[in-house]
């Protein structure tokens, strides 16, 4: 995208009056995250609320949160009056007794506001929090079609996240640099397939599918045999390698990698944090500019390439068709 278009974004949303200062990297994975805040731009785009972000702190950040790795386009607030109570809705007060979360996350029990001070300050300075717009903005109606032509938004949900997807994935100079790097050093083919096979703690999300699923469903759009895989678990493409000799199989997945786990990644020093997201960039770039991408709409890469991408281009072996996860 033109950065006249996103001037014109910055213009149009600094226009309205209300804001809503959303978390970015509260705890969730990266794709996660960043899928929900497109989400949330959305939803603030189609009721003329200002969209405001807050990622100091976030968990894929090394040093002050998305200008990490990506150029800016929104305004920041990182206020410490308003980071211990801005998170995403089933995060806040985590520590309650698991019975009442469920609750929560289900809209029957809702906990009282922390703080009587921010809740004032919310009042009278017109702010809402990620909590406050979180679960409409992610249960947004995928028939509803929305109009911004200004912006060049016209159409479905997934074509308006598309807009926004441009608008904001725009590496820094040095994070394309590093990328660049390492999609250089694998030699591509100048086609390729791309597939998208999660292992690790995906299981607790939804059934895993075998790898082969993904070559068996890639031979109904393309005769190419040669293919870039994203995955967290090297023993996938041990098997791929297997099963189908005659195939290539490229990856940026080392042979120590056995499974990503949220829980156990977030520990890792900031160094090792900022590395995994380099090749998980790198990786998703491969992945956008494969003749065709295999993977699942049950998983937070799947469903952001299928905004990205071209429809015709992006295939589910769990759905068929896009979803928002």
């Amino acid at each position: 995208m033109s950065m006249s278009n996103i001037n014109l974004y910055k213009k149009i949303n600094k226009s309205f009056t209300t804001k809503v200062i959303f978390r970015l990297g509260d705890d969730a994975g990266f794709f996660s995250e960043y899928n929900n805040m497109i989400l949330a731009m959305l939803y603030c785009l189609d009721h003329r609320y200002q969209f405001v972000l807050s990622s100091k702190n976030a968990n894929f950040s090394f040093d002050i949160g998305w200008n990490d790795y990506f150029e800016p386009f929104t305004n920041e607030c990182n206020a410490k009056w308003i980071m211990p109570y801005n998170h995403r809705p089933y995060l806040i007060n985590i520590r309650l007794p698991f019975l009442l979360r469920v609750l929560r996350r289900l809209k029957i029990y809702t906990p009282p506001d922390r703080s009587f001070f921010l809740s004032l300050l919310k009042r009278t300075n017109k702010i809402l929090l990620t909590q406050d717009i979180f679960v409409q903005a992610h249960t947004l109606n995928t028939n509803e079609n929305f109009e911004f032509s200004t912006l060049g938004i016209q159409g479905s949900i997934r074509s308006a996240c598309r807009k926004l997807v441009e608008l904001t994935w725009r590496f820094n100079p040095t994070t394309q640099s590093d990328i660049n790097d390492k999609i250089q050093s694998l030699q591509l083919p100048e086609r390729y397939l791309g597939f998208h096979i999660r292992s690790g703690d995906k299981n607790a999300e939804y059934p895993l599918i075998s790898p082969f699923v993904y070559v068996e469903n890639a031979k109904r759009f393309s005769n190419l045999t040669k293919a870039f895989v994203l995955t967290d678990d090297y023993k996938v493409i041990l098997e791929l390698q297997n099963e189908f000799p005659t195939w290539t199989f490229y990856t940026l997945c080392e042979k120590n990698e056995h499974g990503y786990y949220h829980s156990e990644f977030t520990q890792q020093p900031k160094n090792d944090i900022k590395e995994a997201h380099i090749k998980l960039f790198a990786s998703i770039e491969i992945l956008a500019k494969a003749d065709h991408f295999i993977g699942t709409y049950s998983s937070n890469p799947g469903m952001y390439l299928g905004m990205r991408m071209d429809p015709e281009k992006c295939h589910g072996v769990d759905f068929d068709k896009w979803r928002i996860w």
